[in-house]
């Protein structure tokens, strides 16, 4: 039997632990600004945070979509 290969467009977990060192905010901080919501809320996460888009992403080591 051999392992299921990823399912196509999911993207890997993103290292949050070192994304909140990154920002200067706690772990804690940082996932509860995402909240509970699947998928999460980039936008509204960035805007908690009182950062961009483009830097959280960046934290999280995810491409911004063009």
């Amino acid at each position: 039997i051999q392992a299921m290969p990823p399912m196509g467009g999911q993207m890997p977990m993103p290292d949050t632990a070192a994304a909140a060192k990154k920002l200067g905010v706690t772990e804690d901080a940082l996932k509860a600004a995402f909240g509970t919501t699947m998928p999460p809320d980039i936008a509204a996460a960035a805007k908690k945070l009182g950062i961009t888009e483009v830097v959280l992403l960046d934290a999280l080591g995810i491409q911004a979509k063009p």
